[in-house]
């Protein structure tokens, strides 16, 4: 079994501020390119007002360093957008219990 983790975060702007969602989005980008050790992909993609974030982490280690790494981002995103999350894979509890207060479903084998 991998340690890896992958998601998708899914993402729904509100009308008028896919503009400043595009520029929140940047800067977690910037961040992951900058800070981030062990995300293999991080990539974000849009159709309208919808978007979707590709992650892959190279563990649970991984993940959490992102979550404190774009952490800051997060709340400003969330006041413009609708989010959920598909994780897929084994992460810790440590890491599960970091991303508590989000709306994630999680899938393993």
């Amino acid at each position: 079994m991998t340690k890896e983790i992958r998601a998708v975060a899914k993402l729904t702007v509100q009308d008028g501020k896919l503009d400043e969602f595009k520029v929140l989005a940047q800067k977690c980008i910037d961040a992951v390119k900058a800070k981030d050790k062990g995300t293999l992909y991080y990539d974000f993609y849009f159709s309208g007002h919808e978007c979707r974030v590709w992650e892959h982490y190279a563990d649970s280690e991984a993940l959490l360093d992102h979550a404190q790494n774009v952490g800051a981002y997060l709340a400003p995103i969330l006041s413009i957008a609708s989010a959920s999350f598909d994780v897929f894979g084994n992460p810790s509890e440590e890491a599960r219990e970091s991303l508590k207060d989000l709306d994630i479903n999680y899938y393993s084998f």
